[in-house]
This record gives structure tokens, sequence and C-alpha cells, in this order.
């Protein structure tokens, strides 16, 4: 005898044959009959004490309901098998179980669980991260916070590795020892589902509000109808707090469903003074922060807040570098990290495994490539990881060499996606409009465009190239192109008669010996750098800005190429360099951002 398949319910309908969620039909027969969750229909067959059981299954969790008898009348019960042990949770009576139910039985038997796993894996979300010991004090950035404990809301925004969480842990320390309630949610991306990110938010606040998990069902934040409803009873419940408390809300960035933004707007909006919320992200936040900043419910903090000043890491340096420095390889490391945090600590991380200070600042750094690799640029999207790539070989652009270059129509809206989520994009203060990458990203983005499509760099340069021709830019178009073939005069046309004084210019260039053959054969790569800007006149401090290297570093370079060149001074290098020099080059034709 052929056993019956036992009824499923799945995406909110009770299917009553078997119900195959990766069957092309779904299902195995043309005309399986199912009956919607909460119609009249579902809770007559509910009621019938011929149907004895069926399976649920949502995003929540599965369990199978059986049909029992209990003290003369018909009750429904959900059962699931963890770790070897059968556990038993009461459903309801035929009229009782709605969709909100279902929902919430799944969470207690499967997020909630005793199942030791899933109990450490909740219970490590809610625990605040350990503090480093070689943390650096920072009392202004401290004193900031505590004083925004008179908003409703923090927003700390910064890339990977700024110290977004150091800092709050740091600070998480001070709330503590002043007799401040606090806890913390490390969010993730299983997070947004609606009801998860609910039964954890109230979680964490029971932690600084015990008893609230029995004022505020969690039924009620199972489905959008009750939504509402929850959040009332969730206000209504934090009325009851009777010292001020804070929760820290983390990872904030992973979180995307706009549902959970809608309602904890409505929530920051409503809460009581008591309760003030700080949430730390990657990415702007979707959260209405215009009217929230206007209605003085909100205190932010940037990266250029959280970055580091020279003075701070040339007193955090000495700390994590087991063998003491001269104070300008300290001040070059400092300057070369540029205030981020964890750049300085993987650039420390090289020096321990026996790099140089010249190597470390003037080559790229596996650690520090692999971090902004796997912690930035991979985790963007594919369209996103093109455009960066494209761009990449750029000193600066603005929205129209971008499109030129990366061949992508969307450039405005990929550079506002950059400065919405801090992926290492500066405006260049003196020319509105372009921008650039932060150097260390830039050069990290060049060498991975190396590795893994270098024949597409010097189709990226003469794109550049064309560009600048287009715009009248003949400084800039010999730059890229040059980067792209060697030889400028082969991907400039003759355009224009600016262009003759640029092909006088570059056939002397090219017939001078010392200069064809120091520049490609000769000097470094870091002094082909340095050449390239002196040529542009800019200076030792402007050349060390622009490379993230400290002036005296420049010293250095300037004087090994005036003893390659065979010359006594920076100025007899230059003549040696630029011997027919016109004043179309000497006149900066350029936007500021190429020159530095």
């Amino acid at each position: 005898m052929l056993r019956q398949p036992i009824p499923q319910v799945f995406d909110d309908h009770l299917y009553l044959q078997d119900y195959l969620p990766d069957h092309p039909r779904g299902y195995t027969q043309h005309t399986t009959p199912r009956v919607t969750v909460g119609s009249h229909q579902w809770h007559t067959w509910l009621a019938d004490a011929q149907n004895k059981s069926f399976t649920f299954k949502s995003h929540f969790g599965s369990f199978t309901a059986r049909h029992e008898r209990q003290r003369n009348s018909w009750y429904w019960y959900a059962y699931r098998k963890q770790q070897g042990k059968i556990r038993k949770m009461y459903l309801g009576r035929p009229q009782e179980l709605t969709a909100e139910r279902l929902n919430s039985i799944a969470i207690n038997l499967c997020t909630y669980s005793s199942c030791q796993h899933n109990y450490q894996l909740f219970e490590a979300k809610l625990r605040t991260p350990s503090l480093a010991r070689d943390v650096l004090p920072r009392p202004h950035l401290l004193t900031k916070l505590q004083n925004s404990l008179e908003t409703g809301l923090t927003v700390i925004t910064a890339p990977a590795g700024w110290g977004k969480t150091t800092l709050l842990r740091q600070w998480h320390n001070e709330v503590v020892s002043q007799s401040y309630a606090c806890s913390w949610l490390s969010l993730d991306k299983e997070d947004n589902q609606a009801t998860r990110f609910w039964s954890h938010f109230i979680a964490a606040l029971e932690q600084v509000m015990p008893g609230l998990s029995d004022l505020v069902s969690i039924e009620l934040f199972c489905a959008h109808a009750t939504l509402t409803q929850g959040l009332h009873a969730l206000l209504h419940a934090l009325d009851g707090l009777s010292t001020p408390a804070t929760l820290v809300l983390d990872n904030y960035h992973v979180l995307y469903a706009q549902e959970i933004h809608q309602a904890l707007t409505t929530l920051i909006e409503l809460m009581p003074l008591q309760l003030h919320l700080v949430i730390v992200s990657r990415t702007r936040p979707e959260l209405p922060l215009a009217r929230l900043r206007a209605q003085r419910l909100l205190n932010e903090l940037h990266m250029d807040d959280l970055r580091f000043s020279q003075q701070e890491m040339l007193q955090l340096l000495p700390r994590l570098l087991a063998q003491p420095l001269t104070t300008e390889q300290y001040v070059t490391l400092a300057t070369r990290a540029n205030g981020w945090i964890t750049a300085l600590h993987l650039l420390v991380a090289s020096i321990h495994e026996g790099g140089t200070i010249e190597e470390v600042c003037s080559l790229p750094q596996r650690h520090l490539n692999d971090y902004m690799v796997e912690e930035v640029l991979l985790q963007q999207p594919e369209e996103v990881q093109r455009f960066l790539l494209a761009t990449a070989p750029l000193d600066s652009f603005d929205i129209s060499l971008a499109s030129a270059v990366s061949l992508q129509a969307n450039s405005e809206a990929m550079l506002d996606y950059l400065a919405r989520h801090n992926i290492f994009i500066e405006a260049q203060d003196s020319q509105r409009g372009w921008f650039r990458y932060q150097p260390l990203f830039a050069e990290v983005l060049r060498g991975y465009l190396r590795q893994q499509n270098a024949s597409l760099l010097p189709e990226l340069y003469l794109r550049a190239c064309t560009w600048y021709q287009q715009n009248g830019l003949l400084n800039n178009a010999l730059y890229y192109a040059t980067q792209a073939t060697g030889n400028a005069m082969i991907a400039l046309p003759q355009a224009d008669n600016q262009l003759g004084n640029l092909t006088n210019y570059y056939s002397a260039v090219q017939t001078t010996p010392t200069l064809k053959h120091a520049r490609r054969e000769l000097f470094t790569q870091r002094e082909n750098e340095v050449i390239n800007l002196l040529l542009q006149g800019a200076s030792n401090r402007e050349i060390a800005a622009k490379l993230i290297i400290s002036e005296g570093t420049v010293k250095k370079h300037v004087a090994n190429i005036c003893g390659k060149l065979e010359v006594k001074s920076r100025t007899q290098a230059l003549a040696k360099l630029m011997p027919q020099l016109t004043p179309a080059l000497n006149s900066r034709d350029v936007p500021a951002s190429r020159a530095g």
C-alpha cells in the first residue's frame, strides 16, 4: 500500500499533494490542490479531525505539525528534530493558526532553539567585540560620542578598517564605567529577514531592559500587516526605561531591506529620550538623515573624523614596532598610511616580515593588497568593480573622462555610489567636479588590473589620451599616450597648430639618449613617478603629498636621479630631461588634479 503524501505549507499556501519547490512547475501534477493560509478553507481543513499532519517550511525555519486530541479537544503541535532530540511546541487551535503564528513557531524552533550551535551564534551577535591592547586613546572622539547621548541617533560611517568598531568599543568602556546601560548587536546579511532582525533587536534591548520580550510579542513582527502594531507595542514598552540606555547596531551596511529601514526610522523618531541608538556602517545608511538632522535627532562621525592625525600615528608607531626607527622613518610610515589605521598596521606587519622602510613605502605590499581586494573591491557588484578597475589608471577624473575611459554611460551614478559607500574616493578641492582614489587604494587597483587583465591597460591609457586631446589638454594627452605606447607620437595624431610645438618638444626628448634610456632602464618606478612630477613643476612638498612619502624621501630620490643623469642639481636634471621645454608645456593646461 502506497503511503499518502503529507500536505505541505510553503509560501503561504497549503499544498494537498507533493509540492516540489525545485520542480519546473513547483509540484508533481498540473492540478495540485492548494489552500491559502488564513482563508476559511484553511481553517476548515485544520478543524477536520481526519487531517492528521502537515509540514511547514519558510525562510524562518521548518517543522512538522500534528493534530492531537487533548482533554476532549483537538489541537495542533509543532515538532522538530535537533541533534537527535525531538522538540515539541504548542501551535494552537485550528482558528489560531495564522501565517504569523506559523512563522513565529518556526523562529522559536530554529533561531532560538536549544541547539547549542545556534545558541552560540546568537550569543556572539550580542557580545561586545574585544579591545586590542595597543589601542591609542582618542579622548576628543570619546567626548564627541559622549555628547551625542543628547540626540536619539549617532551614525558612524567610514570604509573598512577605519577604526569604527574599535572607537565604539573604547566608548563602550567609558559608557559602562559611568553606569550607563549599553548593549551591542552585530548584524549580518541574514538579518534582512524582518522577523529575524526584530527578534535580535529586542533580544539586544533586553540586555539593558530585562523582561522586554515578555512585553513585546515577536509574532507581531512576522508579517507586514502587524508590523505597525509591533512597533507601537515596542515603543510603549520602551517608555518603561528607568535609566538612559544605548544600543549599538554594528555592520549596518549589510542591511538592504527597505521595510527594516522604514520601521527603524519610525522607531527613531518616536522612541523615548532615554534610549540612544548608534549605527556603525561602511556606507551611508538608507535612513532619512537630512530629516533626522533637521529634527536634531542625529549626530554624525565620518571618515575624516576617524582619520588619525600625524601626531597620533607617530605616538602609536613605537608601540607597534619591535625595533626603534628614526624620526624620519616614522614620519614616512605615517605619511604613507595617510590617517588610515588599518593601513598602518598592515605596513608594520610587512616590516615585521623583513621589509625595509623604503620597500614598504614604495612597493605594493601583500598584506595591504589582500585586505583591500578582499574587503573592498570584491565586495562590490560586478558593474562597480569594472568601473573601479577601468578608472584606476587615471590620476584623477570627472564624470566625462570616467565615461570615456570606462565606456559606461552611468558614471555619475557610479560616482554617487562610491561616495555613498565610502569606497576610498576623494573630491579634488582645487577642481570642482574632479575626483581621485585614495592613493593606496589606487595603487592596489592598478596592481590588481595588471594581474588580472594587463592587456587592457594600454587601451585605457589611449582612451584617456583621446579624451584629453579632444578637450585641448595636450600635456595630459602626451602623458597618457606615453603610458600607453612608450611613444606619444604613435598615439597622438596631427590635430592642430598647438600640437606642432608638442611634436617638436617630444622629438627633442626622444633624440636625447640619456633621457630615452634613463626613463626606461636607469630609474626605478618610484623615481619615474618623481620625474613625472618634476617635469610638471611640482615642489618637494607637492611631490611628497602626491606620492604619500616624506619630503626627506623626495630629496633622496632627486639626489639619485641627479646621480644617474651625472648632474649636480635639480635644475641641471630638468635641463637634461627637457631640452626644449615649450611655453605650452610650462603652462598648467591640465586640471590641478592631474598635477597632483
